[in-house]
C-alpha cells in the first residue's frame, strides 16, 4: 500500500491510497466520523479497474491529518483486539 496525499490544507485533506479497495478505505472513513471535530469524510473510486480509492476528510477547528491518523491507530488498535480475541475463541 503507497498512500498519496493530493492535498493538504489544516482542515481540509485527500489521500489516495493505492493497492487498496473499498474494504479499509470504506473503514477508515466510518472511523473519522467517531471524532466529533471531522466535519466531514467520504471516499470514490473513479474506476474499480483502474483507480485507487481517495479518501476526502474535512474538519473544523483540527487538522485534517491529526484526525485521520487518529482514526488509523483506532482502526488499528480495533483489528489487533479482533485478531486477539477470535484466536482465543479457536
Amino acid at each position: 500500500m503507497d498512500i498519496n496525499i493530493t492535498k493538504d490544507e489544516k482542515e481540509h485533506i485527500e489521500l489516495e491510497i493505492v493497492g487498496e479497495t473499498h474494504t479499509l478505505v470504506n473503514a477508515l472513513k466510518d472511523e473519522c466520523y467517531e471524532d466529533k471535530k471531522v466535519r466531514s469524510a467520504a471516499y470514490m473510486i473513479a474506476h474499480p479497474l483502474t483507480s485507487s480509492p481517495k479518501l476526502i476528510v474535512r474538519t473544523k477547528g483540527e487538522t485534517a491529518k491529526t484526525a485521520v491518523k487518529s482514526a488509523a491507530s483506532r482502526l488499528e488498535k480495533a483489528a489487533a483486539e479482533f485478531g486477539t480475541k477470535f484466536k482465543k475463541a479457536l
